[in-house]
């Protein structure tokens, strides 16, 4: 490799790191958190009285420290209900 040719390579790989770590920053992160019971639902993945269960109050505990505190539990009804 020519010796012009250095600092151009280091410029486009630092431009490179660069550009990748400010769009690591920017994109929110996602977990796919995911329950089934059949028959039995444990308690520790189970709702109370319209509170979020235990392993729910522990993601959103980390998510409020280490992410940007957005942290939503969608949930989808059981097989065979109907929805409107």
């Amino acid at each position: 490799m020519k010796p012009w040719r250095y600092p151009i390579l280091l410029t486009l790989l630092a431009a490179a790191a660069i550009v990748s770590l400010l769009w690591a920053a920017s994109t929110p992160r996602k977990i796919l958190f995911f329950t089934k019971s059949s028959g039995y639902e444990h308690e520790v993945i189970s709702w109370k009285k319209g509170k979020p269960s235990h392993a729910e109050k522990v993601l959103l505990e980390l998510g409020a420290k280490n992410a940007s505190g957005a942290v939503n539990f969608p949930r989808l009804p059981p097989p065979g209900t109907k929805t409107s």
